[in-house]
């Protein structure tokens, strides 16, 4: 199964060239570090180390932390001054819904694909991150070449089986990003909690945070039918529906999701709803000239 062809790539990619800056002002109070250049290179002086990844540098491994912890780590340099954005995808089994279109875990996807293009056009690195339970790294995209490949991987469809940890995934998040960096989560929020809250809070204070809210409309309005049947690709089932039903879920599911908004603001992220109807993404930010 495919979330993405060739046809949507063209046009997402055909996004990424008309995209407006829209975050000039929470960027200027909070960039620093990387982002205040746009030269490329590592530097000399050393921060920290960090979980080797396929493609790094085998020249920057911490050849001491590997052997003591059995495990390969990679040096991280403070002067490395090239501006990078961080996309943690969420592949949680929530995402696996969609009544029209497509499901959000391929709204996702476009989602990532977007940034990725947009971000490599203005010669920004990409560190993208997918999770459920656990968070797993992509190769790092800082050329066409790596861009070319991280799409070939957006365009299949993932098994979405297991529920998202978001407070897990931030936790492992924060101790990886620069200060600075631009952090998008692309995600339903349905695993928001206040650990996750608080993470988010903690991230916000240095980065700039853009919480990409996927929903679908049936998610706020059931179908105007007597009966809906739910597939989750093994299984159907069919539920009744009355009016009066209808009407207190609508009124149920406004109330969740503008409580995930709340929540969201309150932790310091720019909030972003797209809906899995949305053809056009153009309400995302993208980082178009940061850095220049």
């Amino acid at each position: 199964m495919k979330f993405l062809d060739a046809q949507e790539l063209r046009a997402l990619y055909g996004q990424s060239g008309a995209a407006q800056l829209r975050l000039n002002q929470p960027l200027q109070h909070r960039q620093s570090g990387d982002v205040l250049s746009s030269a490329v290179g590592d530097g000399l002086d050393y921060w920290d180390s960090r979980p080797y990844q396929t493609g790094d540098d085998p020249r920057h491994m911490d050849w001491r932390l590997s052997a003591r912890t059995g495990e390969p780590y990679q040096k991280r340099f403070l002067a490395e001054r090239r501006p990078s954005i961080v996309v943690a995808v969420d592949r949680g089994r929530s995402m696996r819904f969609g009544t029209q279109v497509r499901i959000k875990a391929a709204q996702a996807h476009r989602v990532a694909a977007l940034l990725a293009m947009a971000a490599v056009e203005q010669g920004w690195v990409v560190d993208h991150y997918h999770f459920d339970q656990g968070i797993e790294a992509a190769p790092r995209v800082d050329d066409r070449l790596g861009l070319t490949a991280h799409l070939a991987q957006l365009v299949i469809a993932p098994t979405l089986e297991q529920p998202s940890d978001l407070a897990h995934t931030l936790h492992h998040l924060a101790s990886r990003i620069r200060p600075g960096t631009p952090l998008y989560v692309v995600s339903d929020f349905f695993a928001l909690n206040t650990r996750a809250e608080a993470r988010l809070a903690a991230i916000a204070a240095h980065c700039t945070v853009i919480a990409v809210r996927l929903f679908d409309p049936a998610e706020l309005t059931l179908p105007q039918v007597a009966e809906i049947e739910l597939n989750d690709g093994i299984a159907a089932r069919a539920i009744e529906t009355l009016p009066h039903d209808r009407a207190r879920y609508a009124k149920a599911a406004t109330s969740r999701m503008a409580q995930i908004e709340q929540t969201l603001t309150r932790a310091g992220c720019q909030v972003i709803a797209i809906s899995t109807i949305d053809a056009a993404l153009s309400a995302v930010p993208l980082p178009h000239g940061w850095g220049q």
